[in-house]
């Protein structure tokens, strides 16, 4: 039965659908119709037999709702509810092959490599968002037998429907410094735990600039790597019909369309049922989800099991392949030996009373991977800097804000509109979080160029605004994400007490221009730009600090994301004529990003980390690592 309910989604009508090899699409029992994902007729109807009596209960929890017709859907509370209580079921059933969880028993970490090497893992991945665990997924499913691959996780691992919006407990953790705050995840699967799951590829003249090392300058280099991290996210467009706050990004785009404004639908990494959320929907890793229900609850955690975290494929994938994943591991600084590296943590260990401990422990590796993020992974390596670990003097230089700005856009309603704010709670048909962009793409000096993503009201969405200090009283109808090619670089370093502290002027000119834009499309759609400050909110989309570049007098790390090694100040090594890095070192998440994307950076993260397992892999001196 644990078998069954991992490979099969049964409905009543003695259908299922999967959503690797057929599409979503509802096949036939096997008995009329083959699948070429293999399912055997006897795994069938095991599966057959639990789905049956599950969905008898199922069809009670809500109305059906539709994909292509979000305004009739009838969700309560007491059955997002439901909703949630069979999120949880469905994530105990996926987890039953792993013994209960992806995060793997703590008391593993420190346990010796069999084969006598003097180093305990052959790879250690730090971080699990859009980087980390790619490469974790990639190399996992390499490596040649007897050789350890793990992910080390300083948050805890999220089951889908156990997130709340209250503040005691939650999947991420603001940073303050003096003018801004950065919002950090805080769990096993990173940003893909709390960002609304949209994404899309900059504009290709992003990767002629300068800042970009010359292999990655021509975006066709690295449009296969997208191609296949939209495969792996499971990233389509939405399929349903627009909610109202997408309605009116939709109307002003038309309105603005002189200007050279552009509406755009982006990709979303969130399952869409094909009929109804009753149905589970088999992934291409096997996990069972849940077809989104409209809830526009996406930043806070998909509590119906619709959203593609990462937990839903990438680190599944690593998991099945041998990787353990460790929670609750806090990287402190790393060290550098002859052959292989020495990782400082701090094991965070709670006992039944609640009473939370703090372990320091030290793993060692050979092939070490920095996924912690913009300020994570420069922290690291800016404790790290020593005698045997010399890093480039541009080190936590570079940092970004990829040009976020929040705009809260509100105003008494329009006679006979419904007068509906992020406060109303609103449970069902405000479709995901994100389903439309407003872009200015084509000017032709592209830094010029904006967008402009339109978020749905949601309950979710007013908890974080008041968390992010905005105006109580602002009563907002819809919240606006601008993103652009700011010019103002902010620089990371370390405080008096070893922590990273974020310095950044602002950017006056560039917050100017995107307020004026944003005031725009309020103002064609009879409302108004009611609250923004870009010192006063949350920045999303932090980047760089460990840039990427052709040499260490202009970044941190190579086309390939091996740290440059400038113990001999920079040189080129004799023999290969390339700048020396520190072998086996490597950084791959937002940290190495150069420049303002002018759009969501989760994709691009992912793209450029399969490249970068790729390339690892390919590397003749790890033939007795991984396979090729």
């Amino acid at each position: 039965m644990d078998q069954a309910l991992r490979i099969a989604t049964v409905v009543m009508e003695d259908k299922f659908e999967c959503t690797d090899c057929c599409g979503g699409t509802p096949l036939e029992s096997p008995s009329t119709q083959s699948h070429s994902g293999g399912m055997s007729r006897r795994r069938f109807a095991a599966a057959a037999g639990f789905f049956a009596a599950a969905a008898t209960d199922l069809v009670q929890l809500t109305h059906p709702v539709v994909a292509n017709d979000l305004s009739k859907t009838v969700a309560s509370q007491e059955a997002i509810e439901k909703l949630s209580r069979q999120a949880i079921s469905d994530y105990q059933a996926n987890m039953r092959q792993f013994g209960g969880g992806l995060s793997t028993d703590p008391s593993q970490l420190l346990n010796k490599n069999g084969s006598g090497k003097p180093w305990q893992f052959d790879v250690v991945v730090i971080g699990s968002g859009y980087g980390a665990s790619v490469i974790a997924a990639r190399l996992a499913g390499k490596l040649k037998k007897g050789n350890r691959l793990c992910v080390l996780e300083r948050g805890e691992e999220w089951v889908p429907g156990t997130f709340s919006s209250s503040n005691v407990k939650q999947p991420f953790r603001l940073r303050n410094f003096d003018n801004l705050s950065v919002l950090e995840s805080n769990g096993l699967g990173g940003g893909s735990l709390i960002d609304p799951g949209s994404a899309a590829r900059p504009d290709a003249r992003v990767f002629e600039q300068s800042r970009w090392p010359e292999q990655l300058r021509d975006r066709a280099f690295i449009d296969s790597y997208y191609d296949l991290a939209e495969l792996e996210l499971g990233m389509k467009g939405w399929s349903g019909s627009r909610a109202p706050d997408s309605e009116r990004l939709a109307a002003a785009s038309m309105r603005l369309s002189a200007r050279g404004a552009d509406l755009e639908s982006p990709l979303l990494s969130i399952t869409q049922g094909p009929s109804n959320s009753r149905i589970p929907i088999l992934n291409r890793e096997g996990m069972l989800q849940r077809g989104c229900i409209g809830c526009g609850e996406c930043w806070k955690g998909c509590n119906v099991g619709a959203k593609n975290t990462l937990a839903m494929n990438y680190l599944t994938k690593a998991k099945k392949l041998g990787g353990d994943l460790f929670t609750r591991t806090e990287v402190q600084c790393i060290e550098k030996t002859v052959d292989y590296y020495r990782v400082h943590i701090n094991q965070i260990v709670t006992d039944p009373s609640g009473k939370v401990t703090i372990v320091p422990q030290c793993i060692t590796c050979r092939i070490l991977v920095l996924g912690a993020g913009s300020i994570g992974s420069t922290e690291i390596l800016l404790r790290s800097q020593g005698p045997h670990l010399s890093f480039s003097s541009q080190l936590g230089n570079g940092w970004n804000t990829n040009g976020d700005i929040i705009g809260l856009i509100g105003a008494p309603a329009s006679p006979g509109e419904p007068n509906t704010t992020m406060a109303s709670q609103r449970v069902g048909g405000a479709g995901p979080m994100v389903q439309t962009s407003l872009s200015y793409s084509n000017r032709s000096d592209f830094t010029k160029g904006v967008t402009i993503v339109a978020g749905n009201s949601s309950s979710s969405l007013n908890h974080f605004m008041q968390m992010s200090g905005a105006d109580a009283d602002a009563n907002p109808k819809q919240l606006f994400l601008g993103m652009g090619h700011g010019q103002s670089e902010g620089v990371v370093r370390l405080d008096s007490k070893g922590s990273a502290v974020v310095h950044w002027k602002g950017d006056a000119e560039y917050e100017q221009r995107m307020l004026g834009e944003m005031a725009r499309v309020a103002e064609t759609t009879g409302t108004r730009l009611h609250y923004t400050s870009m010192t006063r909110q949350p920045i999303l989309h932090a980047m760089g600090g460990c840039c990427l570049a052709d040499s260490p007098d202009q970044g941190v790390v190579n086309h390939k994301g091996q740290v440059f090694d400038t113990v001999f100040g920079g040189d080129q090594d004799r023999m290969t004529r390339q700048f020396r890095v520190h072998e086996g070192l490597y950084v791959c998440d937002s940290s190495i990003i150069p420049t303002s994307l002018g759009c969501t950076p989760q994709l691009t993260i992912a793209s450029l980390a399969e490249r970068t397992a790729q390339l690892i892999v390919l590397e003749t001196k790890y033939a007795d690592i991984f396979d090729l």
